[in-house]
Order: structure tokens, then sequence, then C-alpha cells
């Protein structure tokens, strides 16, 4: 992802919905989704403001298959979250990938990272307001 002139890297999709808030700038985000599609996104703190695909979706983990005291959140959480050009595209992969994954779309996940956001940094958050 870019930010203004810098190259920054998430763990997975859901990241670079989420941390834009939190750097304060908004952020240009060049991603291939599992399937080989490239998708490209612009998110700023307010929302993405643009998507390279109408129906964007991105894949979460249920919360069943989540444990909070697991750390080794790259391969029990971040494995299951990918940007996808459309719902189809996206259960196709979980069909294949043998992953039941939820499937939300683009605007969904975005405010799910805005409300972590809220719930972990909510006070610092709101005195740069």
């Amino acid at each position: 992802m870019q930010a203004g002139s810098r190259t920054l890297f998430g763990w997975c999709a859901w990241d670079t919905l989420f941390l834009p808030e939190l750097l304060g700038e908004p952020v240009r985000v060049r991603s291939v989704s599992p399937d080989g599609t490239e998708v490209t996104l612009r998110v700023a703190a307010g929302g993405v403001r643009e998507r390279s695909h109408r129906e964007m979706v991105v894949t979460l983990p249920r919360p069943e298959q989540c444990r909070v005291e697991d750390v080794q959140v790259l391969s029990t959480f971040c494995r299951f979250i990918h940007f996808f050009t459309d719902p189809e595209a996206a259960r196709s992969w979980a069909r294949e990938a043998l992953e039941d994954a939820l499937v939300l779309p683009l605007v969904e996940a975005f405010r799910l990272g805005a409300e972590c956001n809220r719930l972990r940094f909510g006070a610092v958050l709101g005195s740069e307001r």
C-alpha cells in the first residue's frame, strides 16, 4: 500500500482497510487475490474512495475459527483474509481451499475495521479529531 511517498505492507487485506485511519492519511492499495486477479482501491479514514471492481468483497474467518489466545495470527487469522472481485469468486476460492470463510462486502469489512479501531484506540483517535 502507498501512503504518500511511503510503501507500507499489511499482513492481510483487512489491514489495508483500517490502517489508513491509524496512519492519519489515505492509502492506495494494490493486491492480488488468491485466484490471481489484481485488485486496487483507495482507502481513507472515512471509507473506501475508489475500487477497481464494483462488487469487491473481503473474506474473513468465522468467529468460531478464531481463538483470542492464539499468537499465530498469520496462520490462524490472516490466511482467511483476502480481497476478491465479487462474492462468487470468494465463494469459489473458499470451496476449493476448503476454507469456511465469511464473505463481506468491502464497505462492511471497512466498517468492521473502523469499529475495531474504536474499541482498541478510541481514546487516542478521539483526541485527534
